[in-house]
């Protein structure tokens, strides 16, 4: 080997020695920051339930009131079949509910 080839080698394994360096730097810096972020992700929750527990508190008789509203039947359309047959209804009195008034005929 002359000593071109030597030089060459020795570059070229500096040059792998260094990547690999980098490469072992990037991982043990990605594994520190992932392992702060879960911390990070742990206080957060923590002080958020916190947070959410406070507002149920400060704001417990709106949050009732409101609960009650939701509980509160809201009134629907009667279907056609109850329409007709109700007493209540305009249309239980008409003579579209005998029938009169179909297609084409007269009474």
């Amino acid at each position: 080997m002359n000593e071109y080839q030597i030089t060459f080698l020795f570059y070229v394994f500096i040059y792998y020695l260094l990547k690999v360096g980098i490469c072992a730097a990037c991982y043990l810096v990605t594994k520190l920051l992932k392992k702060r972020a879960l911390q990070r992700h742990e206080q957060y929750k923590i002080l958020f339930m916190k947070k959410r527990a406070d507002e149920l508190e400060r704001w417990k008789v709106a949050y009732g009131s409101y609960d009650r509203q939701k509980d509160i039947p809201t009134l629907e359309a009667l279907e056609l079949p109850k329409l007709v047959t109700n007493q209540n209804s305009f249309t239980a009195y008409s003579n579209a509910s005998k029938g009169y008034f179909k297609f084409g005929m007269s009474a």
